[in-house]
């Protein structure tokens, strides 16, 4: 039969999907049903793996080992309260930021 269809988001020119899939060896985690006539790019995975993935996993890697400094985020990993696919999914969901002296980071009140 039909499967259920929920829309989760709209994606603009430009914008990408399916690099977790590549990122982590998992299956899709999304169905991308296009609306209207679309031109995509494709990355095949052994491209990927060639070019971007050992880049990446370095990448990820690295911030692991940051978040792992964390006596928290280790203490949960050894009681089991997080997987290491956790961090690594935390790890892949950091972004950095070059900020000058003087520069506001967050604001209180402001919604993350």
């Amino acid at each position: 039969g039909e499967g259920l269809h929920i829309e989760k988001c709209t994606l603009e020119r430009g914008m990408g999907f399916g690099e977790l899939a590549l990122q982590s060896d998992q299956p899709r985690s999304a169905t991308i049903i296009t609306t209207e006539k679309t031109d995509t790019l494709v990355t095949k995975r052994t491209d990927y793996e060639q070019y971007a993935g050992q880049l990446h996993r370095q990448f990820i890697q690295q911030r692991v080992k940051f978040l792992r400094q964390f006596p928290r985020i280790e203490d949960a990993l050894q009681r089991c309260m997080v997987s290491t696919q956790d961090i690594a999914a935390m790890a892949n969901c950091l972004n950095e930021m070059s900020l000058s002296g003087g520069e506001m980071v967050v604001r209180q009140g402001d919604m993350c």
